[in-house]
């Protein structure tokens, strides 16, 4: 799939903790409301952890423009402590086209992280036209890889 980047942001920060360490805590669902930098994910519905593609994990979200409501994440990569991505879809719905993604580089003692949010699959006007896009800013990014470094320390 041929994707445009224009409707991709990433954030890459260098961390000084291991691409295992980090990668344990994003496939425990449980701990995603711990290390989300935005204030949208409450909790975690799915508490059994992530282990390969095709499996949906559940999170309880809140954003203002759309109050409470629950998000299903389908897994669309999963390389063991080096990628995950999931796509995002209401509950019981089809992935909109919106998907979310962690890359790892072990770089020494530290790992190079990359989080991006691609919504270039969205192709729904009225999902278009009501949704905000990117979903996330590039600050909030920036502080959930930051929770992350924490959070796996």
């Amino acid at each position: 799939m041929n994707r445009d980047e224009s409707k991709k942001q990433t954030v890459t920060r260098e961390v000084p903790v291991s691409a295992e360490r980090l990668f344990a805590v994003i496939v425990d669902p449980s701990r995603h409301p711990e290390i989300d930098g935005s204030g949208t994910v409450r909790s975690a519905v799915t508490t059994e952890h992530i282990g390969k593609v095709g499996d949906v994990f559940s999170m309880e979200m809140h954003k203002d423009a759309f109050g409470d409501y629950q998000a299903d994440n389908l897994i669309v990569e999963l390389r063991a402590n080096q990628k995950i991505a999931w796509a995002s879809a209401g509950v019981g719905s089809d992935p909109i086209g919106h998907v979310w993604a962690w890359e790892f580089t072990a770089n020494g003692e530290s790992t190079i992280v990359s989080h991006s949010c691609d919504w270039s699959g969205v192709t729904d006007e009225g999902l278009l036209a009501v949704l905000d896009f990117p979903r996330v800013s590039a600050d909030q990014m920036t502080a959930t890889i930051e929770n992350l470094a924490e959070a796996a320390s």
